[in-house]
C-alpha cells in the first residue's frame, strides 16, 4: 500500500421499534475532516436511546388506521422502552 486517504466516514443503524416506527440513524462526515473521527454503528444506537424518550410519548398516543372511508383508533402499543428491554 502506498497511500491510505479518508473521504468520508459513516455509520448506520437500521431499527424497527413496535410496529409504528422504524426507519435509520445515520452519522456522517463528508470529506477530509473525516479522518479525526473515529465511530462504529454504537454511535447512531446512543443517539436513537436518546430519542426514546420522545418515542415513548408518542407510542403512549394510540395509532390512527384508515379503514375504506371510516378512520379507527388502533389500541395503543404499550411502552416502547420496556419492548427493547424484554427482547
Amino acid at each position: 500500500m502506498v497511500e491510505t486517504r479518508v473521504v468520508s466516514r459513516a455509520a448506520t443503524f437500521a431499527f424497527l421499534l413496535d410496529d409504528r416506527y422504524f426507519g435509520t440513524v445515520t452519522a456522517y462526515v463528508p470529506g477530509s475532516e473525516a479522518a479525526r473521527f473515529h465511530f462504529t454503528s454504537a454511535l447512531p444506537v446512543r443517539i436513537l436511546g436518546h430519542l426514546l424518550p420522545t418515542l415513548d410519548r408518542l407510542s403512549a398516543s394510540p395509532p390512527r388506521v384508515t379503514n375504506g372511508h371510516n378512520t379507527l383508533r388502533a389500541a395503543a402499543t404499550g411502552d416502547l422502552r420496556s419492548s427493547l428491554e424484554d427482547d
